[in-house]
């Protein structure tokens, strides 16, 4: 899939499409699509959290979430598997500012949180089901 193709399909044909499936390349050049617009906005304004990278972060946030939800799809996990790293690194970070007095057990939460978002990102490099085998979000 093109770089174009996967934010065509991302933001016109399945801009909320919860269903089916997205293979690594759709959900990779829309996540490349995203950070280039940010890129760009914080460019243009010098502001990295200007009100138009804010918009622009709230309009694509329900495409962003679809394609991520359906990326697990392909790879045959539920749509909460795009909660886990949400949940583990909130809890994880509060945990970390209650803990910054004590230096070790601060650092200790650092890599953790690190490992969480280590195997959050193997999870989505992963293969997705191939053609033939069982997916119960359907077909590839």
């Amino acid at each position: 899939m093109s770089f174009f193709k996967a934010i065509e399909i991302c933001l016109i044909k399945k801009y909320c499409t919860w269903k089916g499936r997205a293979s690594r390349s759709e959900y990779w050049y829309f996540f490349l699509f995203y950070v280039l617009l940010q890129v760009a906005c914080t460019i243009i304004t010098g502001n990295p959290e200007s009100n138009i990278s804010k918009v622009i972060g709230l309009i694509l946030f329900l495409p962003n979430l679809s394609v991520l939800i359906r990326r697990f799809h392909d790879i045959n996990k539920s749509a909460l598997w795009a909660l886990f790293p949400l949940i583990s690194i909130l809890i994880l970070c509060i945990i970390y500012i209650y803990s910054m007095q004590y230096t070790s057990m601060a650092t200790i939460i650092l890599y953790v949180i690190l490992l969480f978002l280590l195997f959050f990102f193997y999870l989505l490099i992963q293969k997705g089901t191939p053609y033939g085998q069982y997916n119960k979000y359907n077909e590839n």
